[in-house]
């Protein structure tokens, strides 16, 4: 059964993360949360991934998968803004499983923020409020757009 658990979850994570049309670029991340990514890191035996797609519009989908963490919330999280970190907010679907609310969108500043490697998934439980696992959101290989912003 641990052997097929990988499997199982890619198979998860790949249903719940909504595709764009082809006519638009898309960046889909599949990240692996760790507490030693969190600032202070934090010494945790859980983990989790996490499926995002950023578009280059603005729209956010995905899933984060926590199952030992069913008790935690999770958000994406800006880094550069200490006043509101919080960019989104998931809804927990299941027990360990949290989805980013459909039509969520960044603004033109979160993009930004995106672009220049500020934003991260991050699960905070009881035990860590500040956050047990994270994942910086990488746009290195975010398709700019070929239109003028």
């Amino acid at each position: 059964m641990k052997k097929m658990l990988p499997a199982m979850l890619a198979i998860a994570l790949a249903g719940c993360v909504q595709t764009a049309p082809q006519t638009q670029a898309v960046e889909e991340e599949t990240l692996m949360l760790s507490g030693a990514q969190e600032s202070p890191p934090v010494h945790t035996r859980a983990t989790g991934q996490a499926a995002i797609v950023i578009e280059e519009d603005g729209k956010v989908s995905g899933v984060v998968f926590a199952p030992t963490l069913p008790d935690a919330t999770v958000a994406i999280d800006d880094d550069a803004d200490t006043a509101v970190p919080v960019v989104v907010m998931l809804t927990p679907v299941a027990p360990g499983r949290w989805q980013v609310p459909a039509g969520t969108r960044l603004t033109g500043a979160q993009m930004e923020h995106y672009e220049a490697g500020r934003l991260a998934a991050n699960v905070r439980t009881p035990r860590h409020p500040k956050g047990e696992l994270r994942a910086q959101l990488n746009a290195k290989t975010h398709t700019p757009s070929t239109s003028n912003r």
